[in-house]
């Protein structure tokens, strides 16, 4: 079959900032289908100029569109569209999968893929192929013949390592030009699922609190094809939670100072996987890590506690001292706007982020994103639905403490706040403004769209 895989444009705001990596999920999805000798064209928006209003879909068979939350309009869109020309669509990612019973109903696409789809997806390609309308695979989503609405399943991978690299090439990898620490940078993904359950996060209800690993053969055969083959100098892994297993971590290190492989690396974590496993942050800066992205959230233990995050703020700066001691720097997170917060406790965590004097500081604003245990407390005080806005930086919900325009603004006084510094204004700050102002021209076009969109 002729196969059309589209990511929507991204409208957040790490758009604005270029902080743009390819579309791995279609890129796997690619490489599978091309095992099955399907023929398949990824579309990023992103990086392309795509005219979806226009485009000739009936050249193809079949429409595949992957979206989050924030991206799902988007995703609609060009669904409709496809619609329009008789072409089927089949929508997946973290949106479709927790929505897909309101995305069938509406008739918005013929079929939603649940959960990971690289089995899922083919399987019902083939069956398309075949004929079949109402197929039965796990993992897939439909309309029957008596209008109802058939859900199966989530299907989760356990043999990741069984999965094809992704198709490198099929998503033209030098469009992307990120880079961080001034080297080229490219993405990689060597485990999914995460065995914590946040209450914000969607990650266990998507990919499954079951850990599951790639091996580090697999792992490190990936990066040597990256960095040898395609020229990348720094990799970011872009694993829900990439230290679970310390003694995976340092196994992988090891062979990258067995083999030479030079490149530098950035990956997530949390406080409770670096404080007590010093050994494993020892190991990954020797093999060239260079920053860690870490989730501190909130100054405040009841906030944590209601994050259900499992961790205490009391660690944070025993975390923070041990990464700097192997020159590992902090990509620190934090969060606004829990539903305990209050101006105090707020000022709190903005004087704690400033505190622990991260290299790159990250604020957002608490957002109850579909297929979260958050989103379904909150469901009730939703005061909107329009999903463009559940960017991370808009509150959308009554909150018993702020207005949305008061969050808004401590949100962007919390930023000012920790990059006014003389330090920061010119290690960071400046940095990002300058990213800022370079993507400004096509963040308004990208806005105008919508807007047009919207009608």
């Amino acid at each position: 079959m002729k196969i059309l895989l589209v990511n929507p444009i991204n409208p957040s705001y790490y758009y604005r900032f270029g902080l743009i990596f390819p579309p791995l999920g279609l890129g796997y999805l690619s490489a599978v289908l091309k095992q099955h000798e399907h023929e398949v064209k990824i579309v990023d928006m992103n990086v392309e100029k795509f005219d979806f209003q226009n485009y000739h879909y009936a050249d193809y068979d079949l429409v595949g569109i992957s979206s989050d939350t924030v991206r799902f309009p988007w995703a609609e869109y060009i669904a409709k569209r496809v619609r329009a020309q008789g072409v089927k669509v089949v929508m997946g990612g973290p949106h479709p999968s927790v929505d897909a019973y309101n995305i069938l109903k509406s008739k918005t696409a013929d079929y939603v893929v649940l959960g990971e789809g690289e089995e899922s997806f083919v399987n019902l390609v083939s069956a398309i192929e075949k004929g079949e309308r109402y197929p039965n695979i796990g993992g897939v989503g439909y309309v029957n013949e008596n209008g109802e609405v058939h859900l199966s399943a989530m299907r989760f991978i356990s043999d990741l390592d069984s999965i094809p690299f992704p198709d490198w090439d099929g998503l033209s990898l030098e469009r992307y030009n990120w880079r961080s620490y001034g080297k080229r940078s490219m993405s990689i993904i060597s485990s999914r699922g995460c065995p914590f359950d946040c209450e914000f996060c969607s990650v266990s209800q998507l990919m499954g609190r079951l850990w599951r690993k790639r091996s580090v053969d697999n792992v490190f055969e990936e990066m040597k094809i990256l960095v040898k083959k395609y020229g990348y100098e720094f990799l970011v892994f872009f694993d829900d939670n990439f230290t679970v297993d310390p003694k995976r971590v340092i196994s992988l290190s090891e062979k990258v100072l067995k083999n030479d492989l030079h490149v530098n690396c950035f990956a997530f974590s949390r406080t409770d996987e670096i404080v007590g496993h010093e050994d494993m942050v020892e190991a990954m800066s020797k093999a060239g890590c260079k920053m860690l992205f870490i989730g501190f959230e909130t100054a405040n233990e009841e906030a944590m506690e209601e994050f259900n995050k499992k961790e205490s703020v009391s660690i944070a700066y025993d975390a923070v001292k041990i990464l700097k001691r192997y020159h590992i720097d902090v990509f620190a997170s934090f969060i606004l706007g829990a539903l305990s917060d209050t101006k105090e406790s707020v000022k709190k965590t903005v004087k704690f982020a400033k505190s622990l004097n991260s290299v790159v500081t990250e604020f957002s604003i608490l957002t109850p994103i579909p297929g979260t245990r958050l989103y379904k407390k909150l469901e009730p005080d939703l005061i909107t639905k329009d999903y463009s806005l559940y960017d991370m930086t808009h509150l959308v919900f009554k909150h018993p403490n702020f207005t949305p325009e008061e969050l808004r603004k401590i949100f962007i006084n919390s930023y000012i706040s920790v990059y006014s510094t003389p330090r920061k204004i010119f290690t960071v700050g400046l940095p990002y403004l300058k990213k800022i102002i370079t993507t400004r021209k096509k963040y308004n076009e990208l806005q105008k769209q919508i807007e047009l969109l919207k009608g």
